[in-house]
């Protein structure tokens, strides 16, 4: 790993960062470090399973990857992610650009025995709470 990183996420065996555009996932045991997805723009999240198993990326899309195989798949539906959250082990809600089109809370849930198959995100809410007002890191959702 560089100095020019920005780590997002990491438990004891795994942290996800990325470098420019790219996110890069580094397996701490081994010391191995690969490349996950290259984002348009800088990703600005990411949440690691409770299990080590899988992580999603967030940025221009949602990237989930399934760390054993390093299988990736992008989410459709969703674009410009600005936030993830963990409601339990296997749910995890999306907040799309506060400041976009149509900002959102979004739920998916991820499904270990469809790895290739993710369940489609199920939009909970609207979130016009943040549009017309200066940017800020911190959204209160």
């Amino acid at each position: 790993m560089s100095t020019d990183v920005r780590i997002f996420s990491q438990t004891a065996s795994i942290v996800i960062y990325h470098e420019c555009e790219t996110a890069f996932c580094l397996h701490k045991p081994s010391g191995e470090s690969f490349p996950v997805h290259q984002f348009y723009g800088d990703p600005v999240c990411a949440l690691i399973g409770r299990n080590d198993d899988w992580c999603l990326i967030g940025g221009d899309v949602l990237v989930l990857l399934w760390v054993q195989d390093r299988t990736t798949k992008i989410i459709d539906g969703l674009k410009w992610i600005f936030d993830l959250r963990i409601v339990n082990d296997m749910t995890i809600q999306i907040l799309t650009d506060p400041w976009g089109e149509a900002p959102a809370i979004w739920e998916l849930a991820i499904r270990p025995d469809y790895p290739n198959e993710p369940a489609q995100p199920i939009k909970i809410k609207d979130f016009p709470g943040y549009k017309n007002k200066p940017f800020t890191e911190s959204v209160m959702w």
